[in-house]
């Protein structure tokens, strides 16, 4: 597993970057929340603690770390509301697909559970 995103965020910047913070963006990943920067032939995908390189113009990923395939599930959320000390389940699901590094991070539950606050 990769501990230390610093270290490899640092590797990232030297080698890809020239030494140049590149300008990490947020994104919305299929549901799933990232952070990307650009060089001029590859997208670095940060997720959590983990570097995904996708060739620019394509949707195939590999890990940075380790050069895996990147893999993903569909996981189903179901969504819960948050009331006054309680909560419930809404009835209401939803999915997103979680990418993972099958080397370097555990496989993604395949279910989860969000909770809004009641109207």
């Amino acid at each position: 597993m990769v501990k230390d995103i610093g270290e490899l965020t640092k590797k990232l910047v030297q080698e890809k970057f020239g030494g140049i913070v590149p300008k990490w963006e947020k994104f919305d990943m299929k549901g799933t929340p990232v952070l990307f920067a650009k060089d001029k032939n590859n997208i670095y995908i940060l997720k959590g603690n983990v570097i995904y390189v996708q060739k620019d113009g394509t949707g195939y990923m590999t890990c940075y770390k380790c050069g895996s395939d990147i893999q993903s599930i569909t996981q189903i959320v179901s969504l819960w509301l948050k009331g006054y000390n309680v909560a419930g389940g809404s009835g209401k699901t939803k999915e997103r697909e979680m990418p993972y590094c099958p080397k370097c991070e555990k496989e993604p539950k395949k279910h989860d559970v969000e909770f809004s606050n009641a109207a």
